[in-house]
């Protein structure tokens, strides 16, 4: 956790001292060497940032599942519990198809930039919505279960 705080911290006030209107600008946000200056500084610095998210994401995914044998439940909980935390690979691998699409320069082409950057920013939200989706799975898992279960019980009378 120190070391993803710590990383958007650093990365909020890089951002914030590029990639904002310098006195010597006169505050201008369309001044050309302000977009110039905010340009080449913040298409690395988004890339470094996804970097460590495709980083963070594996090392977070592995955390609990070297911690699964351990536990003491039958193997087929623990397969059970292995293939809900898996699931995050699916959030990971949106990370890193987005990381992939990041180093391709032309996406960040200034000709059509709302045009270009759409795979980043679909990749983008694939990632979070899936990890969302991976944060429910717990509670929707049980909820199935206790259906299936009143299912199975009904069908077998």
């Amino acid at each position: 956790m120190a070391v993803v705080v710590t990383f958007c911290v650093a990365f909020v006030i890089i951002d914030l001292v590029a990639c904002a209107p310098w006195p010597s600008e006169g505050g201008n946000w369309v001044a050309p060497s302000f977009i110039d200056r905010c340009g080449r500084i913040s298409v690395p610095l988004i890339t470094a940032a996804a970097y460590v998210s495709v980083f963070t994401d594996f090392y977070i995914l592995l955390i609990p599942l070297r911690r699964i044998p351990g536990l003491g439940l039958s193997l087929k909980r623990k397969i059970g519990v292995s293939l809900i935390f898996l699931t995050g690979l699916l959030a990971t691998g949106a990370g890193l198809t987005n990381l992939i699409i990041r180093q391709n320069k032309k996406v960040f082409d200034g000709s059509d930039f709302t045009w270009t950057i759409v795979p980043v920013y679909a990749t983008s939200l694939a990632e979070l919505n899936v990890g969302l989706i991976c944060l429910s799975l717990p509670v929707i898992f049980v909820l199935f279960v206790g259906r299936f279960t009143t299912l199975s019980k009904s069908v077998r009378s």
